[in-house]
């Protein structure tokens, strides 16, 4: 699977599974990657769901109604270097 900043993960298998942001939850079907990689939340998540992205302070945010939920997020580089 390639990365958005281009980088290259084995993909192992895929699972469907709930996760859940504090009191928001999202069922979804999730690549399984070789290594030491956080969760992340793809295009299938980003067209369902429509969060707002601010690129430029790495925050996410995605509303039900008028209730505000802030998703986590990191940088991918910072993870694992090795993988």
């Amino acid at each position: 699977m390639r990365l958005a900043e281009g980088k290259i993960l084995e993909t192992v298998g895929q699972v469907q599974c709930r996760v859940f942001f504090g009191g928001y939850s999202y069922l979804g079907r999730f690549h399984v990657l070789r290594g030491d990689v956080p969760l992340i939340l793809g295009m299938e998540f980003l067209t369902s769901a429509h969060p707002h992205i601010d690129f430029k302070n790495k925050k996410v945010v995605y509303y039900v109604g008028s209730k505000r939920f802030d998703l986590p997020t990191c940088d991918i580089g910072c993870v694992d270097e090795h993988v």
